[in-house]
């Protein structure tokens, strides 16, 4: 029953792309079908087979290695405050983003990621059909955040029309920086958090190719890698990226305490009104439904569907900390839907960090952004449904 549920799910979301279309007749059906296929493949590959488990494992591994070496940092600094296992949210966690931050800067100062990202663009985009700009920034945001990624392509905005831009911001918005997957495997079940990543490659394009199709001439289909670095010199890279990291860092916490202290604060009063009445509650009622829809069972469905909201409303950290709170209450298939639900920046506070980027080099896409803004959240909530439930599915 759950798997049909999925499926009338995926159906309903890409219904509701058509029909708010602005471009019913360039709907490209054939590369959507293309990316739905390779979804499953991909989901199937990495969470059903042994070799894929295997992989898993692998990133796992690394991952945590690099976790370690980024906590040797943090405990040569802090000390004792670093050590032990009632080590601050701040310290075990958040921390380690300075050292992930400097890592993929680094990387990408080098023109490794930009080359990789370029060239899996190019063949994605030739199975797929989808343009190069569009596919290579899809692509390079599973190693950067929305503001990066958009950057990378900043001498290129010239060629984005309306659609294509939206396209961009879409893919930007139904993704997550890898410098940040350090702290999510920390939080939940690491092979979600692993496999989203390529699946939001292609359910953020799927949802623009239908929202906001994109037909463009060949000559205009072309990347440039040689601006994806601002950076003069491998220092320069080291600390950049450091002080991003070390930024991202103080900013997801300042948002936790602001968050998770509202919330309580909201909470105080709801009890106050009615005892045991909640606002995770609350939401949960709102998106329960949709939790039903995504296969979730009908036991979790409330629980799941406050755990959405919460990420919606706020960002995936606040919801990944509830999760990990009542992860021992749910079933299986209702972890998997919602972790990989959680896995991207579809949110109302990455929509500003979105729109300041683009205002920095063009802010008359940022205007026609700014105008859109309730959409790009909506199509990126989509996109993000869209990867839970292939998941849920394949489960």
């Amino acid at each position: 029953m759950s798997m049909v549920l999925g499926f009338i799910c995926i159906l309903l979301v890409l219904t509701i792309g058509y029909i708010f279309s602005n471009d019913k007749k360039g709907i490209h059906y054939k590369s959507i079908g293309i990316m739905l296929v390779l979804q499953f493949l991909t989901g199937w590959f990495v969470l059903g087979t042994e070799l894929g488990i295997k992989i898993l494992d692998s990133l796992n591994s690394v991952f945590s290695s690099l976790i370690t070496s980024a906590s040797s940092g943090v405990q040569f600094v802090f000390g004792g405050l670093a050590l032990g296992e009632n080590a601050t949210f701040f310290f075990s966690v958040l921390l380690n983003l300075v050292f992930f931050g400097a890592l993929f800067e680094l990387l990408n100062y080098l023109k490794i990621l930009p080359f990789i990202t370029k060239w899996v663009g190019k063949i994605v985009g030739k199975v797929t059909g989808t343009p190069q700009i569009e596919t290579f920034q899809a692509i390079n945001n599973i190693f950067f955040g929305q503001s990066d990624s958009l950057l990378a392509i900043r001498s290129q905005f010239k060629f984005l029309n309306g659609n294509r831009l939206f396209t961009v911001c879409v893919s930007a918005m139904a993704s997550v920086s890898a410098s940040i997957i350090g702290a999510y495997i920390q939080m939940i079940p690491y092979e979600y958090v692993f496999v989203a990543l390529p699946l939001n490659v292609f359910s953020g394009l799927i949802l623009a190719s239908l929202f906001t199709p994109v037909n463009i001439p060949k000559e205009e289909d072309v990347i440039d890698i040689e601006n994806a670095s601002t950076c003069k010199s491998l220092l320069d890279a080291i600390s950049n990226g450091a002080t991003t990291g070390f930024q991202t860092a103080v900013i997801v916490g300042v948002m936790l305490i602001a968050y998770l202290g509202l919330i309580h604060f909201i909470n105080t009063i709801l009890s106050a009104v009615a005892n045991g009445l909640t606002l995770e509650t609350i939401l949960g009622w709102i998106f329960a439904p949709i939790a039903f829809l995504m296969g979730v069972p009908t036991s979790d469905i409330v629980s799941v569907g406050g755990i959405m909201g919460e990420k919606i409303i706020a960002n995936e950290f606040v919801a990944m900390a509830h999760l990990k709170s009542i992860i021992g209450t749910l079933q299986p298939k209702s972890i998997a839907i919602i972790s990989t639900f959680l896995i991207s920046f579809a949110n109302l506070s990455s929509i500003g960090m979105v729109l300041g980027t683009l205002k920095v080099f063009d802010e008359k896409k940022a205007e026609f952004m700014t105008k859109n803004a309730g959409k790009l959240l909506l199509v990126s909530t989509l996109a993000s449904l869209i990867t839970a439930c292939v998941v849920g599915i394949i489960s």
